[in-house]
């Protein structure tokens, strides 16, 4: 396995962990009405996000290395 697909890899990886966290602190929120599980649940959405605009950003960069 080559460094950028261990490089993506682990980023998707990470997305999937971030979002499953939001799943879960917000299943949590409705279960005990806690609101600092609500903004855990959030941040860790927009982490997901922010971690999805990464690896495009990365994807695209690395296709432009390797065809240089």
């Amino acid at each position: 396995m080559s460094l950028r697909m261990f490089h993506l890899l682990f980023i998707v990886l990470s997305i999937f962990g971030a979002d499953l966290f939001a799943v879960w602190a917000v299943a949590n929120y409705l279960r005990t009405a806690d609101v600092g599980l609500l903004v855990l649940g959030v941040v860790a959405a927009l982490g997901g996000v922010g971690l999805l605009a990464y690896a495009v950003h990365t994807a695209r960069k690395l296709d432009q290395l390797v065809t240089r």
